[in-house]
């Protein structure tokens, strides 16, 4: 077999139905799906075409043209392949497609010449490579002879004689733990084995050997490199006078390959799931100004996610998601605010807000104008378990040796902590604790996340009236009329006390145990709607009170009328403690 001529089974292959091609008079591009296989840029590959069971006579006709500009040319086989005869004068109609991506194409224009194949008689195509791609459909344009039926056309893909031996492609998976036997090579190497032993010589015993063995494979992948091909056909040859020289080209084609993997594998040392070094993870951290936790308090792969997760990161990094990933951290719900202004000395809390210029949010004027300030608020709505009561309060007791709080200062450190590295350097977070109390005017006892439990208290005034209600209404009453309103009522409600007593909710005549700190709600803070009514007061940073347990609202004759407690909350001077009450109008008892 001569150099060039197709050799070997085929690489990949398809088959296609030659009954179905037009007759003579028309022809088809009929495409045929090969199973995919990776063609290696500039190396020669065969397009094999038979069909083996037609008869003498069912013949197909394959487009042919004089020869092209691209590389390669027709073969002729008249024993199935076997042996080759090359016609240089003709290249074959084809295009080989990579998923659907055209590739390597020769479409001659004329439909003059065409070359035909049956039973023996193959034909073969020759190309080079233009890229690296994997092949999965060539397309060829084919008539069969009139009333021919040829049956199933095989086209395959084959390497050519002396052409170099597929690469490589790594492992094959589906096959087991090794190397494609198909591109498998021997591999010969010279080494020296040390072998350190004990011995025991006995005499009439056994001899035995207790030893150790390590053994250390350099193993170098190289990219696959054909330099031979640029040589002249002389060097190609078996037997030749210059085997010498062709091992030495063999040689600088390994090492080359070995250089080209090493540059295209330098993008894969930033990526920190592939490097092996714990050395090496922390060179990657500091590139990207990634602060890892001591060693011992990490695992390898936990420094892997946050190397690979820190990118995504510092995308939100300083955004009010970035503060909501915080706080999810420190197990937290909370509240962001803008913080509207138009003195820089009082705030005012608003939703994030983006609309045209000169626009401010709803119910603010001209003068305010967005701060760099904002609002971390921080909802009160789950407990926590302590071994020991803190400060002169005492909490909840939640069994034996522990107490249950709603709040204690040190909670706040590790989010502080975690806002001040997020935050831009121009912001200014205000950190707010938010108590939302919530209740019926009927007289329940309303229990909302965070063991905080609340109900209005005798002097309590229904907002709602009934005709059915007992006792009746009586019209000609002076206390009673048809359109009488509890809105005077509500609006009376206008101080509030926080204590740190511990009297039970439930219990009849229950007062604010031990009174703390008080204060004025204004009207403004007061909401009716038909639904509910809310009440809203600040406690501000400076009010420092440990214990925190009970909440009380009266009226300006000083008539408590709603009551909350819950469990112990610790204030400090770097919160705010805002409080909203909530009243609603309709029974929560079901």
């Amino acid at each position: 077999m001569a150099i060039g001529d197709p050799t070997g089974a085929d690489l990949t292959s398809g088959t296609t139905d030659g009954d179905t091609l037009p007759q003579v008079g028309s022809w088809e591009e009929r495409e045929i799906t090969l199973t995919p296989y990776a063609l290696t840029s500039g190396t020669t590959y065969a397009i094999v075409v038979r069909a083996p069971s037609a008869s003498p006579g069912d013949d197909i006709h394959w487009i042919l043209e004089t020869p092209s500009a691209v590389s390669g040319q027709l073969f002729d086989s008249d024993d199935s392949g076997v042996t080759w005869t090359g016609s240089p004068t003709y290249d074959a109609w084809y295009k080989t497609k990579a998923t659907g991506v055209e590739k390597d194409i020769n479409t001659p224009a004329g439909e003059g010449s065409y070359d035909n194949f049956s039973a023996i008689e193959w034909r073969a195509q020759t190309f080079v490579a233009s890229s690296s791609y994997t092949v999965t459909s060539i397309i060829l344009k084919m008539q069969r002879f009139s009333f021919a039926a040829p049956g199933t056309v095989t086209v395959g893909i084959r390497v050519v004689e002396g052409a170099p031996a597929p690469p490589y492609g790594g492992w094959s998976l589906d096959e087991g733990w090794h190397l494609d036997q198909s591109a498998a090579a021997e591999i010969e190497g010279e080494g020296v084995l040390e072998l350190d032993f004990f011995s025991v010589v006995r005499p009439f015993a056994d001899l035995e050997i207790v030893g150790t063995l390590d053994i250390t494979v350099d193993l170098q992948c190289s990219v696959f490199l054909d330099l031979l091909r640029l040589l002249p056909l002389k060097f190609h040859q078996p037997e030749s006078k210059h085997e010498i020289f062709v091992e030495f080209v063999r040689e600088v084609e390994l090492e080359m390959g070995i250089w080209q993997t090493s540059v295209r594998d330098m993008v894969k040392l930033s990526n920190p799931n592939i490097v092996t070094s714990r050395t090496y993870l922390n060179h990657l951290a500091e590139l990207i100004g990634l602060e890892l936790p001591p060693e011992d308090d990490s695992t390898e792969d936990e420094i892997r996610r946050s190397i690979a997760q820190a990118i995504d990161w510092y995308k939100v990094k300083g955004t009010y998601e970035s503060l909501s990933i915080l706080s999810l951290i420190q197990q937290f719900t909370v509240n962001l605010f803008d913080m509207y202004t138009d003195d820089y000395v009082s705030f005012l809390l608003t939703d994030w807000f983006v609309g045209e210029e000169d626009e401010n949010p709803e119910g603010l004027d001209s003068t305010y104008y967005k701060s760099p300030h904002f609002g971390v608020e921080i909802v009160l709505n789950r407990t926590y378990s302590v071994g020991t009561s803190t400060g002169s309060g005492s909490g909840d007791s939640g069994g034996s040796g522990t107490s249950i709080y709603l709040w204690q200062a040190a909670y706040l450190d590790n989010l502080h902590a975690a806002v001040e590295q997020t935050r831009p350097v121009h912001t200014v977070p205000h950190y707010i604790l938010l108590l939302s109390p919530t209740t019926d005017e009927f007289g329940n006892v309303v229990e909302v996340s965070g063991d905080i439990q609340t109900r209005v208290l005798s002097d309590w005034q229904v907002s709602s009236s009934y005709f059915d209600e007992s006792p009746p209404w009586r019209f000609d009453d002076a206390d009673e009329n048809f359109d009488a309103s509890v809105e005077a009522f509500i609006k009376s409600i206008d101080t509030w006390v926080l204590g740190t007593g511990s009297n039970d909710i439930s219990s009849s005549g229950w007062t604010v145990d031990s009174p703390a700190i008080t204060g004025s709600i204004d009207l403004e803070d007061i909401v009716i709607s038909q639904e509910e009514v809310t009440f809203s007061f600040i406690v501000p940073k400076a009010t420092v009170q440990k214990g925190i347990t009970e909440l009380g609202l009266y009226t300006s004759t000083d008539n408590l009328v709603l009551g909350s407690t819950f469990p112990v909350l610790d204030k400090d001077g770097r919160v705010e403690l805002r409080v909203v009450v909530t009243v609603q109008k309709k029974n929560l008892s079901s």
